[in-house]
C-alpha cells in the first residue's frame, strides 16, 4: 500500500485555529492577538482574520474595535459570505427581556 500524501494546508486556517486556542486559554489573549495580528499582516485581503480577530474582541467587551474588524471583514469578503459575516456580526441584545406590552 502507497502511503497516503497528506492533504496541502492553508496557512491561514492553521493560525485560525491556533489563534482560537489561545483565545479560550486563560492568560494567552495576548498570544491570540500575536496570531490574529499576524495573519492579518500577511494575508490583509483575507477576510477570516479580520473576522475572527473581530469576534474575540466581541467577546472582550470591545464592542468598537471590534467593529472595525467587522467592517475589514465585510470589505474583503467575497459576495457570497457577506450574509454569513452580516448574520455573525450583527449585534442584537445581549439577553431578550420579556415585552411588557403584552
Amino acid at each position: 500500500r502507497e502511503p497516503v500524501a497528506p492533504p496541502p494546508y492553508d496557512e491561514a486556517t492553521l493560525d485560525l485555529l491556533l489563534a482560537k486556542v489561545y483565545s479560550g486559554w486563560r492568560g494567552h489573549d495576548n498570544d491570540a492577538f500575536a496570531v490574529y495580528d499576524a495573519l492579518i499582516k500577511r494575508e490583509p485581503t483575507d477576510f477570516r482574520g479580520y473576522l475572527a480577530k473581530g469576534l474575540f474582541l466581541r467577546e472582550q467587551g470591545r464592542r468598537a474595535d471590534a467593529e472595525r474588524m467587522f467592517l475589514q471583514a465585510r470589505y474583503y469578503a467575497p459576495e457570497s459570505r457577506q450574509a454569513f459575516i452580516k448574520d455573525l456580526t450583527s449585534s442584537g441584545p445581549v439577553i431578550d427581556l420579556p415585552d411588557n406590552n403584552s
